[in-house]
């Protein structure tokens, strides 16, 4: 089984490097986007 995948999409930077951090730290391969348009772009 691959490593599993999250996007988190959030205007709050602060936010978006905790949560980055504490999923990455738990195996999980994290992207992450300030805006919906950004996130459908990686997506």
């Amino acid at each position: 089984m691959g490593t599993k995948k999250v996007l988190i999409i959030d205007d709050d930077v602060d936010l978006l490097e905790t949560s980055e951090a504490t999923l990455a730290s738990a195996g999980y391969s994290v992207t992450t986007a300030k805006s919906a348009e950004e996130g459908l772009a990686v997506a």
